[in-house]
């Protein structure tokens, strides 16, 4: 919240640009100032519910969206600048969930859920982002992170998380299998040719965002198929050039 005697319009517009929820005149009443952060509190209540996932306190769907169009806007200026960039997102399933919930009860896991989600989030970087995707599936974007380092983020991640159940009072052993989506510049040209496309526009970034989590789905799908509490080995996105992109039309 802005407090201030400055009359000056401009500041006050590039102060809510930055995020101020509210703006205050100097000299002020008190009474009204306490109404005013009472105001921001319940907006912030507010902003916050519609962002994030209401059992897991992660980011929603939406959250996870608008994210991925953001850093794909970034990417388009970098791509065009011929910088060799990467954006990596991983698609993570709890293996076996509905025997889990059939075996010990859906408010144990719904407890998996929050534990497993707040695990990530203390071990992921601030870059990073962790959504619920829908049930027992979350998404991670990995800004700047190629695919080998996704790939191997995962790893991590998954041993950690193996560590931290043998330490703590879980019934049973829970693992998670997943699938990784990375664009990079060459990938990015081969898709679009030389000339690229225009990422800034809500249609192409829509595009290329739904491109991305079906990649990553469809990985992990795959290592589903190969027996579970594994990442998919390739690169998602590669697959999709070589399938759709430079397969001839049938």
């Amino acid at each position: 919240m802005m407090v201030s005697s400055c009359p000056d319009m401009d500041i006050i517009i590039e102060a809510f640009r930055r995020h101020a929820i509210d703006w205050l005149r100097k000299p002020f009443d008190s009474q009204e100032l306490n109404l005013r952060v009472k105001k921001a509190l319940l907006d912030i209540d507010f902003r916050r519910m519609a962002l994030t996932d209401s059992m897991t306190k992660i980011a929603n769907k939406g959250t996870l969206y608008e994210y991925l169009h953001s850093q794909l806007i970034s990417l388009a200026r970098a791509y065009h600048n011929k910088e060799k960039r990467y954006l990596s997102l991983a698609i993570l399933d709890i293996d076996d969930f509905k025997a889990w919930n059939d075996t010990f009860g859906h408010l144990e896991g719904d407890r998996l859920l929050k534990e497993g989600a707040n695990y990530f989030v203390k071990k992921l970087r601030g870059t990073d982002l962790i959504a619920r995707y829908g049930g027992e599936e979350f998404a991670i974007v990995m800004p700047e992170a190629s695919f080998e380092k996704a790939f191997m983020a995962y790893h991590r991640l998954i041993e950690g998380f193996k560590a931290w159940q043998r330490e703590g009072e879980w019934r049973k052993f829970v693992t998670y299998s997943a699938g990784i989506a990375t664009l990079d510049l060459d990938l990015y040209r081969k898709i679009y040719g030389e000339g690229g496309v225009d990422l800034t526009t809500p249609e192409a970034a829509r595009a290329l965002t739904n491109i991305l989590i079906s990649c990553a789905d469809k990985g992990l799908y795959k290592a589903k198929q190969m027996g579970k509490n594994a990442c998919y080995s390739e690169n998602c996105l590669a697959a999709f050039y070589e399938e759709v992109v430079k397969a001839p039309a049938q």
